[in-house]
C-alpha cells in the first residue's frame, strides 16, 4: 500500500498541476495516518486478539 501511495504522489507531481498534486499528497498522507491502527493490528504491535485494550 505504501508503494502505491508513493507512486501516486510522485506521478501526480510529475504530471498534474500543483494544486491537484498537493491534494493527492494530502489524501495519501491521510490514508497513511488512517491505516496506522490496521497496520499495528496486523503486525501484532500491541493491538489485536488477546491484547489488552489501551
Amino acid at each position: 500500500m505504501l508503494r502505491q501511495l508513493g507512486a501516486a504522489v510522485v506521478s501526480s507531481w510529475a504530471v498534474c498541476p500543483a494544486p491537484v498534486a498537493a491534494l493527492v499528497s494530502a489524501l495519501a498522507a491521510a490514508a497513511v495516518v488512517a491505516g496506522i491502527p490496521c497496520r499495528r493490528w496486523l503486525t501484532g504491535n500491541g493491538f489485536g486478539p488477546g491484547a489488552e485494550t489501551p
